[in-house]
């Protein structure tokens, strides 16, 4: 785009403005300003428009809709978008011939069909050669061709495909994940335990990251143990030699959690499902024989106790929500090596049990977060002091209403504290009591204090 450097009046004299500047020099101002602000100056001017848009392109969701499937130029202003949703309740045939001067710049697919046909997803998914990222849910595909020729259409479809997001509750969509499946990197995927069988076949080789949601749907709870092909599962999940990050979420079937100890090399692992009848410790019996093993996402309803049968002290990382109930000090004693902790804990039953379980953390915690009380924050406050090496505290507060921020101050003036962080606080009555907390820390604090997101002024 050429651009004047300076513009002359009638009288002769020369005005100088932001517009006269060039581009490059506008994109160098442009980037010191945030996601609303650039919002904003895309209303000055068509050229302003389109250099904010440069750099919101990558932040920007585009959401195509049904209506648009028609000559592109009547609606994406000759942009480049390279994140694009779409959700509809039926895929026609021929939505994709518009598309292709569209579809090129894509990395990013998000789509959503709640029912479409088998050749015509196909012909929808072909344009978009470049998508690196892509997210695909089909509640209904309706079958056009048979599964053979399905397959053969499937040849050389999302070439460049690394990030799966899929649900595989038909045969012929996990022969399209079998195509791409040799160069994913990340893969998450629902499957009917009928198809497990197909999915087995599926070459994973470069995966790095497996999220595996089982869907029980038709499935009979009492004949369960001998439809479910565990062994064949434990055998296929053993050759990925490069799965670092794994997801297992399951209803009511535990076992399924087993298959875990089929990847040693685990880093992360996350187990989320409904186990109400159960004892819980039977879920993790995997975790005792995955030595790598630094972080555990658990998100359990159950009735239960969150109890192990021995310690995980490999454990570093550990992120619990849910039904599941938790007794502290048995959590302090199950995981004593952690370093991040984030739990719910609506009620603490004596400050001993808190005192205990930070003593237990106390040269490790860095980072907590807490689903708790006012009240019990109120009562305990001095108590966190135990931890050395903490550098972030959050608390969600349930009570949702706070009056007071003063008591706070034994916390803010933690040594080591960073930010301190408040969440979920109704009323605006706790911001008469800043003063007072200022008052009572001797010298301005080294921590950031946040209340729902904001920062609050600590001038000592």
């Amino acid at each position: 785009m050429e651009v004047d450097q300076a513009k002359e009046t009638a009288s002769g004299a020369i005005v100088w403005s932001l517009d006269h500047l060039p581009n490059e020099i506008l994109l160098k101002i442009f980037r010191n300003f945030g996601f609303w602000e650039l919002m904003f100056y895309t209303k000055i001017s068509p050229r302003w428009n389109e250099l904010c848009f440069y750099l919101l392109r990558d932040r920007v969701t585009f959401q195509l809709q049904r209506e648009m499937l028609i000559p592109p130029q009547f609606w994406t202003q000759d942009r480049c978008y390279r994140d694009v949703s779409y959700e509809t309740d039926y895929l026609p045939d021929g939505s994709s011939f518009y598309l292709q001067p569209f579809a090129e710049h894509v990395q990013k697919l998000d789509l959503t069909f709640y029912r479409a046909d088998d050749g015509s997803l196909l012909e929808f998914l072909r344009p978009f050669g470049k998508v690196v990222t892509l997210a695909l849910i089909v509640d209904r595909l309706q079958p056009r061709k048979p599964r053979p020729r399905f397959l053969e259409a499937c040849a050389g479809i999302l070439p460049e495909v690394r990030h799966l997001t899929i649900r595989c509750c038909y045969l012929k969509l996990v022969g399209l994940l079998a195509e791409v499946a040799p160069r994913l990197v990340t893969l998450d995927v629902e499957l009917v335990v009928r198809v497990l069988p197909q999915f087995f076949e599926c070459q994973l080789g470069a995966l790095e990251s497996l999220t595996l949601r089982f869907n029980m749907t038709g499935v009979d709870g009492r004949t369960i143990e001998d439809t479910f092909p565990k062994a064949a599962l434990v055998q296929f999940l053993s050759q990925m030699r490069h799965v670092r990050k794994l997801g297992i979420f399951v209803d009511f079937f535990y076992p399924a959690c087993d298959v875990a100890s089929a990847l040693p090399s685990v880093e992360e692992l996350t187990v989320s499902g409904k186990f109400s009848v159960m004892p819980v410790n039977k879920i993790f019996n995997c975790v005792h024989q995955m030595p790598l093993l630094r972080s555990l996402s658990i998100n359990v309803e159950s009735l239960n106790w969150l109890e192990l049968d021995e310690p995980v002290p490999q454990v570093a990382a550990l992120k619990v929500t849910g039904s599941i109930r938790i007794h502290l000090p048995t959590l302090a004693r199950t995981f004593p090596s952690l370093r991040v902790l984030s739990v719910n804990f609506p009620n603490i039953s004596t400050d001993a049990e808190l005192s205990f379980a930070l003593s237990k953390w106390e040269n490790t915690l860095e980072e907590l977060s807490f689903r708790i009380s006012l009240e019990c924050v109120q009562k305990t406050a001095a108590i966190f002091n135990i931890l050395r090496k903490i550098r972030k505290i959050t608390f969600d507060f349930v009570d949702y209403y706070m009056d007071d921020i003063a008591f706070l101050s034994s916390i803010v003036s933690m040594q080591t504290l960073q930010e301190l962080h408040i969440r979920q606080v109704g009323g605006e009555a706790w911001r008469e009591t800043v003063p007072e907390l200022c008052e009572r820390l001797r010298c301005p604090p080294s921590c950031a204090l946040f209340v729902d997101g904001y920062r609050v002024g600590l001038n000592g």
